[in-house]
């Protein structure tokens, strides 16, 4: 649980902040907060720069900035973000998103941040390379959320430091997705700049939709691409008889009632609280 020291702490680094200490999207106790990850138009390049090399970033007063100690001796960008990208006309933007501190088990126990608006997810993005899949929890069902790191000890151990941590690297994810969004344009796939770790695509065949665009950047309807290959992928990676019998039985369902309709009532209860 944040404390009110806590949250005092993160809004004089991100701003306002409020909690709402109620169970919504199958966790109970969420923050809610506004990110604007568009640095400063003199620092873009460099930013981006930083970011392919795996340097460190800054983020002040909510605001992507770059290290002052940087040790990069130049800060030359690929050829292909500079030809499809033009930094200088970026707009600030304001994104909406909830946090969570977490909870044991799920995700590695690290913060659990939803972006509300505008909405990410692999329902407007199929083929989105670092977007967490969303599920059935306990309480409820939790939308689709941030994948911002692959090493969630870096977050540190207290809560406060995690959710800080966290919310740095959300706020520099959401300026990648940004360059992903335009190079996407250009390129099937897109690009995602800086380091990453492969994707682990095994629940595609259960999240997506066949009616949708496939995820390999094909732009083939996924029923027609890759659905049908998952669907094994899947299956062979469940041990027991009884578990292949239960993700067959769910298949039964529509995309629509096991994905769709879930992951909506869940992003509007998050939606109806800022």
């Amino acid at each position: 649980m944040l404390t009110q020291f806590d949250l005092e702490e993160i809004s004089q680094i991100f701003g306002p902040v409020r909690w709402v200490d109620q169970r919504l999207a199958g966790f109970e106790g969420w923050l809610l907060i506004e990110v604007n990850p568009i640095p400063y138009r003199e620092e873009r390049a460099m930013i981006i720069s930083d970011i392919e090399k795996g340097q460190q970033i800054l983020v002040e007063n909510r605001v992507l900035r770059h290290f002052g100690e940087c040790t990069s001796e130049d800060h030359n960008i690929s050829d292909v973000i500079v030809n499809k990208i033009d930094t200088d006309t970026m707009k600030d933007m304001k994104c909406l998103v909830a946090i969570h501190p977490g909870t044991k088990g799920y995700y590695h126990d690290q913060p659990i941040v939803v972006p509300i608006n505008p909405s990410i997810s692999h329902i407007e993005y199929p083929e989105h390379p670092h977007l967490n899949f969303g599920g059935n929890v306990k309480y409820g069902y939790c939308p689709d959320s941030i994948c911002y790191t692959d090493n969630p000890r870096e977050l540190g151990e207290g809560i406060s430091e995690r959710v800080k941590k966290a919310l740095a690297y959300v706020t520099i994810w959401l300026f990648r997705h940004q360059i992903w969004l335009q190079t996407r344009q250009f390129i099937n796939s897109g690009i995602w700049i800086g380091p990453q770790m492969p994707f682990d695509r095994e629940q595609h065949a259960h999240h997506l939709n066949p009616r949708g665009r496939c995820w390999c950047g094909s732009k083939k309807i996924y029923s027609e691409c890759h659905m049908m290959f998952d669907k094994c992928v899947l299956l062979d990676k469940l041990s027991s008889v009884g578990e292949k019998l239960l993700m067959l039985d769910s298949f039964q369902k529509s995309w629509k009632e096991r994905v769709l309709i879930p992951h909506r009532s869940a992003i509007k209860q998050l939606s109806s609280i800022f």
